[in-house]
């Protein structure tokens, strides 16, 4: 799920162009968004959730960055 939710945020919610990056189908990809949404109560129609999604991933990337 993460590798999904990190190329709809890269490829700015567009269903096609993520497909298109994982190797997809665009309804495998509103399937799993659907399954981040409900995990994380998060809706990635909002800009305003799309971004706090965002900087949740960069700062783990941070995170492992700092670890290693």
């Amino acid at each position: 799920m993460l590798r999904t939710l990190t190329a709809f945020l890269e490829h700015n919610g567009r269903w096609a162009a993520t497909a298109v990056a994982l190797q997809v189908h665009r309804h495998t990809v509103r399937n799993r968004v659907a399954t981040v949404e409900e995990l994380t109560g998060r809706r990635l129609g909002t800009a305003h959730d799309r971004q706090e999604l965002w900087l949740a991933l960069r700062a783990r990337d941070l995170a492992r960055l700092s670890d290693s």
